[in-house]
């Protein structure tokens, strides 16, 4: 396997066991402001598999000297005859610990006084945001995380937290305000940090022979007006609604969609930027979207991880022949090495035919809208 990989074994309290020497195979997928994830497999007999079945045991994958992914094993499995039988280890990142905290309206009061506030309210740049929301959360909970000094990057934003799950809060946030999110672990505890994605300076292209496959996927537009219904019940509810002419043009086609914000007041100060903020929300999530995912033909020059590396939350851009260029975000890839070579498949881009993407964003959606409902009493 690829001696620039290292593959780490830990215990529940992230003390190092060991290191996977001769794995038949790991497969690490970093994401951009989503959850990573990874596997590891090994032989049956492989002196770590001990190791990787304790309760709380855990992985750190690292490529060219950098943290690549790392968190608990969650599953495991076993495949093939006595004499080659392998065992492969599932690998949930650290990303995890965001999913696991909700943001309350009053993070320093006990669960049963939360009456100071309906919503935690903050506005400012997205870094000291997100950092001011997992460190008075995790304060809350106990937990061991380390917030990084914030140097207040990315746009300004403004959130309103209501019991929501703190990835599902702070991801979209990070997104529109073109930072990244990561939780990586050590032996005190996680650190929670942000980055600021770059451009990658070359263009990706088959005639380049910097990739080796291009497939490309398309979604029509769903969305070209919302409205947005705020306030109370019935006759008491107060509409709003923004519409994209130039989409509907283009697109030659019109298509209204409703959102439910009956969280938001109109005698609020702030329910202009807010309704406008939910609804062009969505108006993006309906937009048309593309996706592109290639495999990479790593080089010296062009390459993932390491100093002078691609990474997620780059801008990327491919032709994908018949010189057309497509620029977009590289939100995911999928990085395997195995004793038959090694494999990097970068996607860029809204990938909108990967079934498990597209089953995740859906589960997402859903979970968000329910809560807000229950919030919302």
């Amino acid at each position: 396997m690829n001696d620039e990989v290292v593959v780490v074994t830990q215990d529940r309290a992230r003390s190092r066991t060991g290191w996977v020497g001769d794995p038949v195979q790991v497969v690490a997928a970093p994401r951009h402001n989503q959850q990573p994830t990874g596997s590891v497999t090994v032989l049956s007999d492989d002196p770590k598999v001990g190791l990787l079945l304790q309760d709380g045991a855990r992985v750190q994958v690292s490529l060219r000297g950098e943290h690549l992914i790392g968190g608990r094993v969650t599953s495991w499995r076993t495949e093939g005859t006595v004499n080659q039988r392998t065992v492969t280890f599932e690998v949930c990142d650290d990303w995890e610990r965001l999913a696991g905290m909700l943001a309350w309206p009053v993070p320093g009061s006990p669960v049963t006084d939360q009456s100071a506030a309906e919503y935690r309210e903050l506005s400012g740049p997205c870094e000291s945001v997100v950092k001011t929301l997992v460190a008075e959360n995790a304060t809350r909970l106990g937990l061991p995380v380390t917030v990084a000094p914030d140097q207040g990057r990315g746009e300004q934003v403004s959130v309103r937290a209501r019991m929501d799950v703190l990835a599902d809060l702070v991801a979209p946030l990070a997104d529109t305000a073109g930072i990244g999110i990561a939780v990586v672990a050590d032996q005190a505890g996680w650190t929670v940090d942000c980055y600021v994605p770059q451009r990658w300076p070359t263009v990706l292209s088959e005639a380049g022979r910097t990739v080796t496959d291009v497939q490309v996927c398309h979604r029509r537009t769903t969305a070209t007006r919302v409205v947005v219904g705020c306030d109370r019940e019935g006759v008491e509810r107060t509409f709003r609604a923004v519409s994209d002419p130039g989409r509907e043009h283009s697109a030659g086609v019109v298509a209204e969609v409703f959102v439910d914000a009956r969280d938001l007041k109109s005698d609020e100060a702030t329910f202009d930027d807010s309704w406008r903020a939910r609804a062009e929300e969505r108006l993006a999530a309906g937009a048309a979207a593309s996706g592109v995912a290639l495999t990479l033909a790593e080089s010296q020059t062009v390459r993932y991880g390491g100093p002078r590396g691609m990474h997620v939350g780059d801008t990327v851009t491919v032709d994908i022949g018949g010189g057309t260029l497509v620029t977009d975000v590289l939100r995911s890839a999928t990085l395997s090495w195995s004793r038959d070579g090694t494999t990097v498949t970068p996607v860029v881009g809204q990938r909108t035919d990967d079934p498990d993407t597209t089953l995740a964003a859906s589960v997402a959606a859903l979970a968000r809208a329910l809560r807000q409902q229950q919030t919302r009493r």
